[in-house]
């Protein structure tokens, strides 16, 4: 029995070459942290990732909603932590009167101790817990900026 040799393709077809898309370390990036979640059970990096790191693609986006699925989110033993995006009117109303304590510093040189009574009457907070945000000194701003990414 004779041989059928293979039928050469098309001229066309063996120009065409398989390229990978241009965020493909950025999918890769992705990918590993999600695997470090599944295998390790650590989700530092993808924290990391979801935090300061680059755009998820739609393919990891659909990598990101399978893991959460597939992992039951328990809550953790002992008194919940409080979500980054809860603050009280009075939390609120101090952090934007120290931005603006420092903006009035900052950019107009007024003194900080007219700036703070000022934003203070200005924001309705009290200028000492006023005064001890600015400062970095306040208990309960530094827990709620710790719980931030951004302001």
């Amino acid at each position: 029995m004779k041989r059928r040799r293979r039928p050469t393709p098309p001229s066309d077809i063996r120009r065409v070459t398989f390229r990978l898309p241009p965020d493909v370390e950025n999918y890769r990036t992705w990918v590993a942290a999600i695997k470090d979640v599944d295998q390790r059970g650590d989700k530092r990096a993808l924290l990391r990732l979801l935090r300061d790191g680059p755009e998820p693609s739609r393919d990891v986006l659909h990598h990101i909603a399978d893991l959460i699925d597939r992992h039951a989110l328990t809550r953790p033993q002992g008194r919940p932590r409080t979500p980054s995006y809860t603050s009280t009117r009075v939390q609120f109303m101090t952090r934007l009167a120290v931005n603006e304590v420092r903006a009035a510093v900052e950019l107009e040189k007024a003194p900080v101790d007219a700036a703070i009574a000022q934003a203070a009457k200005y924001f309705g907070v009290d200028s000492d817990a006023l005064e001890g945000a600015y400062r970095g000194k306040h208990g309960g701003m530094r827990r709620v900026n710790r719980r931030k990414t951004s302001t």
